[in-house]
């Protein structure tokens, strides 16, 4: 998160690879704190945005929930933020067979938030952002949590707690120890990838966290150096609770 967080707004929880209410709460807290919220319009969807070449324009097409009614608004400068998603209907590949499965079938994008998996046995189809940080916080509920993946994907394992910019906090001032821990974050992901660029076999047989874990989810052989995420305290394949 020292890399992830806003400049104006330093990240001040211990945990530097935080999980989702941690990071709600600190979106919220910005937004409160700089007066973001108060220009949020809620419950409102832009439907339309179109341009005018003679007037140098937007205008802006708003359906508002619930309302049954639409409003225009216009401006000189549009940043667009929506993603490339399809917020109506996300993606879902067709996989034969998923007709006959008796189990529940549930795409991230649409999570029910009553979802129960509890003691259940889950396959998290995918090895992306999501699925990374899915696999470890159904890991601790769960009876078994498979990652179901295409291409072999390896993970450094790293703590959530950042050592260094603890001991930055306690010996400086919080903005300049943020300042510190951030530099220290993005130098050493810049130079680890360039190191592995340009040596992929000294990256792959170097001493390392990163290895492909066995159908167990223990550590196995040294993995080659090749795509490299960071989650804290999971494997890329599987993980069972308590290992």
């Amino acid at each position: 998160m020292f890399t992830l967080s806003y400049l104006f707004k330093p990240w001040r929880d211990p945990k530097a690879i935080a999980d989702g209410p941690s990071i709600l709460a600190y979106i919220r807290e910005t937004a409160a704190e700089f007066g973001i919220d108060r220009h949020v319009r809620y419950n409102t969807k832009v439907v339309a945005a179109d341009f005018s070449t003679a007037e140098s324009r937007w205008t802006l097409t708003l359906a508002h929930r619930g309302q049954g009614r639409h409003t225009t608004l216009t401006c000189r400068f549009l940043y667009s933020c929506a993603g490339y998603y399809d917020y109506d209907q996300g993606h879902s590949p067709e996989f034969p067979g998923i007709a006959g499965f008796a189990g529940t079938v549930v795409h991230p994008q649409f999570w029910p938030e009553d979802l129960g998996y509890a003691g259940k046995k889950v396959v998290v189809i995918g090895s992306g952002a999501t699925a990374v940080t899915l696999v470890p916080a159904m890991a601790g509920t769960a009876a078994h949590v498979t990652m179901l993946q295409r291409s072999p994907a390896w993970i450094g394992a790293v703590p959530a707690w950042d050592a260094p910019a603890g001991t930055l906090r306690k010996l400086l001032p919080p903005d300049l120890a943020y300042k510190l821990a951030r530099a220290k974050n993005i130098t050493f992901t810049m130079a680890f990838y360039q190191y592995c660029r340009h040596h992929p076999a000294r990256a792959a047989s170097a001493p390392s966290p990163l290895r492909e874990p066995d159908r167990h989810g223990r550590p196995g052989p040294r993995a080659p150096a090749r795509q490299v995420r960071s989650a804290a305290g999971a494997g890329p394949q599987e993980r069972r609770p308590g290992r």
